[in-house]
């Protein structure tokens, strides 16, 4: 196994010579399972080279757009502005679209 860096995110080449971002593997083992569909992994601290399990939270594309535009003081779970993620009880994300 190597090591690689690609746009700044680290990279790992396995045996067969497949690629994979060192960030989301740490995310599924941190999971214990494959990521949902149509998440991605996001750095808190916004430093791409932290890849602690506790620097990373997987996300819905649309909260990981918010939490990179205006809105950097969003909730992790659900997007909202209101309150942290340690006291979301939210049953939907901002958009309206159910949390799983």
């Amino acid at each position: 196994m190597r090591f690689q860096e690609q746009k700044g995110y680290k990279t790992f080449v396995d045996r067969t010579g497949r690629s994979q971002f060192v960030h989301r593997r740490v995310m599924e083992k941190k999971l214990g399972g494959p990521i949902r569909r149509r998440r991605v992994v996001h750095h808190i601290n916004g430093e791409k080279g932290d890849n602690r399990p506790e620097n990373l939270v997987a996300v819905s594309r649309a909260v990981h757009s918010r939490l990179h535009g205006r809105h950097r003081n969003a909730c992790f779970r659900c997007g909202r502005t209101s309150h942290w993620s340690s006291n979301c009880f939210a049953v939907t994300d901002f958009t309206g679209r159910p949390l799983m």
